[in-house]
């Protein structure tokens, strides 16, 4: 022992533990790590989703009322093929928005530290899970100081690591952040419940957090086998004994109730919205197979050809050498957890744990995705666990420095591939680079098209070569042979976009754009209504169909589309001045008039605004009041209201 404490690889260990018998220095330690490790990622840009579930959905620019998030799927994204029950993400990102307001945050900023925010809270829950497990449930004796030494190994690498930094830098994986937070708590109140006694609060609890975990992302619905394997496992309950089984069935009952309010009450099924209805389920669990090694196994280690959109090949046959390896993988792996389950139980338990944790979304139902890296957040902490723990019983001298070293390694693997996050065109070309799927190539060329246009056009045709029916590849194509002077190759894209999507909003939208481009107006005007009428909730096309039927004259049906926009976002662009206006010609004053004041309230500074507000009081026999709307509208633009001025004294006489 002396020898050890002599070496340099003792004396780290030694200090280690002294750090480890501080657990108020495990939080700071835990915070200056994240801080420093994701530091550049607050200016990072939206990337994938983040278009549809942050940019342009309205739901999230307003908090008031909250609990409409748990009774509609469709606050979830302006993207109806993207709508998924998961309130609490819209509810955070409404949060987000109105904590950014009244703090004076820039908001791409506030979305960024809001899941850097979520994540370190799950660091430091995960870190109390694994002393809890470690202190509790281990059976390894060797000391309270290096049992949380052992925890605090673990909390950092999963900390730090590149694949952590996946929803740290994506805005609308928050939904994981936010379910992995619960499950980690439900999991942590369970174990302390079970150590001290059970009771009625910490069953309360216990599950309204496993409901929450569920209610942020549908992962969580492992919960009930999660916590059956630690009573087999780490906590010794007999399997034929009732309560052994009992006690996972209340949290199944959890997950039931979801499931029936979200298909019988609310008609609504994430899993026919991110499932491949044309995808074999046998060749997407040989496909998982392979990629369980040589993909997120991969990332553990070498993480460096992580990237969105991955082109991945399916699997053809069991006795594919990729699947064979993999499959060899998962039982070496699941033979090590079941020699070590009596030696070396929470180990063995966070192995089983890994895996489990991937069954929602890497087993046998077949995702439209075969391979996307923020699958394995929640696996990775209990990784890393199990990780901490063989280093400690194999190394039991080198341990912490090995730690350290690796902890160093991520960190500055992590900070690196931050970078792919900063712009649109950095995130696909990382993407391009290594291999992606026709979306890849898709949004790498919408990414360039201004600067490259001749290069942006070859990774389009390369994504329709692989993918002829892919519609937004069409629509982009479309708008960029417009862009480039080709009317004729870019309206044909556009109406063949429209042609294989019919009940598709945007490629109706995009058409509309390509008739306009091209001069046909009155095919613009057709294809913005039928845009509109598809998707209801989607504030632009509602309002680019009222400002169509504006030029029409059909002023009774364009205040139907105004009115659909006013109702989620009253300050939204010009609406209610429009609607003012529309409501003053067909003689509604009284209804104008109020349409003009609300519009006031959002945009005080437009002078036409104030010039019709007075004009309609003067035409009612209000000039007192009127007076004071044309001086305001003077003010504001004094070179262009000769009209003003004439009515202002003609009030004035």
């Amino acid at each position: 022992m002396n020898r050890d404490r002599s070496s340099f690889a003792g004396r780290i260990t030694v200090r280690f533990a002294r750090i480890a018998h501080r657990p108020w220095l495990h939080l700071l330690l835990i915070l200056l790590a994240c801080a420093g490790t994701f530091a550049n990622t607050l200016e990072n840009s939206l990337q994938l989703d983040d278009a549809y579930r942050v940019a342009s959905n309205p739901e999230v620019k307003r908090f008031w009322p909250p609990w409409r998030h748990f009774l509609d799927p469709r606050t979830s994204t302006s993207l109806p093929t993207l709508e998924q029950y998961r309130p609490l993400l819209p509810l955070s990102l409404s949060l987000n928005n109105e904590l950014s307001d009244r703090l004076g945050i820039e908001l791409l900023a506030g979305y960024h530290l809001g899941n850097l925010g979520i994540h370190l809270a799950v660091c430091w829950l995960v870190y109390l899970l694994f002393s809890e497990l470690l202190l509790h449930w281990s059976g390894l004796d060797l000391g309270g100081r290096r049992l949380r030494g052992i925890a605090l190994a673990g909390t950092l690498l999963f900390a730090i690591h590149p694949v952590s930094g996946v929803p740290v830098n994506y805005i609308s994986a928050r939904d994981l952040l936010l379910m992995m937070l619960f499950l980690t708590v439900a999991l942590l109140v369970y174990l302390r419940m079970r150590r001290r006694g059970a009771s009625v609060a910490g069953w309360t609890l216990a599950l309204g957090l496993s409901a929450l975990s569920i209610l942020a992302k549908q992962n969580s619905v492992v919960m009930p086998l999660l916590v059956l394997l630690f009573e087999l496992g780490p906590a010794k309950s007999r399997w034929r004994s009732p309560a052994t089984w009992a006690r996972p069935a209340a949290f199944a009952l959890v997950m039931a109730s979801y499931f029936a309010w979200t298909r019988l009450v609310l008609a609504s099924s994430d899993l026919a919205m991110v499932t491949s209805p044309g995808r074999s389920s046998g060749i997407y669990l040989l496909t998982m197979l392979r990629l369980h090694l040589f993909h997120y196994a991969r990332n553990v280690i070498w993480p460096f050809r992580r990237r969105p959109q991955p082109e991945v090949v399916e699997a053809g046959a069991l006795f594919d050498p990729g699947v064979i390896a993999g499959l060899s993988f998962i039982l070496a792996s699941l033979f090590l957890v079941w020699r070590l389950r009596r030696r070396a139980p929470v180990a063995s338990w966070s192995t089983l744990a890994y895996w489990v944790l991937f069954i929602p979304t890497s087993s046998l139902w077949p995702f439209y995705h075969l391979a996307v890296d923020y699958r394995q957040y929640p696996s990775l902490a209990f990784l890393c666990l199990a990780l901490a723990i063989g280093l400690t019983v194999l190394l039991p001298a080198r341990a912490f420095l090995v730690v350290l070293l690796l902890a160093v390694y991520l960190g500055i693997s992590s900070y690196i591939l931050n970078g792919i996050w900063r712009t649109e065109e950095s995130f696909w070309a990382q993407s391009v680079r290594y291999g992606a799927t026709p979306l890849g190539h898709m949004n790498y060329a919408r990414s360039i098209q201004g600067r490259d246009p001749a290069r942006a056009e070859r990774h389009y045709l390369e994504a329709l070569q692989r993918a002829p029916g892919h519609v937004y590849t069409h629509i982009n194509l479309g708008m960029h042979y417009l862009a480039t002077g080709r009317p004729v190759e870019g309206l044909a894209h556009a109406r063949r976009a429209a042609e294989i999507a019919p009940g598709w909003a945007i490629a109706h939208h995009w058409l509309s754009k390509a008739y306009r481009h091209t001069g046909d107006i009155a095919g613009a005007q057709a294809e913005s209504r039928i845009a509109a009428d598809l998707d209801p909730r989607n504030l632009e096309y509602q309002y680019q169909a009222a400002y169509d039927l504006y030029d029409q004259g059909e002023l009774e049906a364009m205040l139907l589309y105004l009115e659909r926009v006013a109702e989620r976002d009253p300050g939204h662009r010009l609406t209610l001045f429009l609607q003012g206006v529309a409501l003053q010609q067909l003689g509604r004053w009284s209804e104008a008039e109020a349409s003009y004041r609300r519009f006031l309230k959002f945009h005080p500074g437009y002078a036409q605004a104030w010039f019709n507000l007075a004009h309609g009081l003067m035409s009612a026999g209000r000039c007192d009041e009127a007076v004071a709307g044309f001086e305001e509208a003077l003010r504001l633009d004094a070179a262009d209201q000769s009209a003003a001025h004439h009515w202002l004294e003609f009030c004035q006489r």
